[in-house]
């Protein structure tokens, strides 16, 4: 899955969490690229959207 896939697919569920008044916990996993930088960007931009949502 590319790094702007990573992102939809996390903006749908924290979207929906979010209008259902679900409770959300993030940890990180994963990171199979081998870029190092891939890994860190997909993971970041979990956070930051988190903090879009819920912040």
């Amino acid at each position: 899955m590319s790094i702007a896939g990573c992102r939809e697919r996390d903006r749908i569920v924290l979207q929906l969490c979010q209008q259902e008044s679900i409770p959300v916990a993030l940890s990180m996993g994963g990171g199979y690229s081998e870029k190092i930088a891939h890994i860190v960007e997909a993971h970041a931009n979990t956070y930051r959207l988190a903090q879009e949502l819920f912040f």
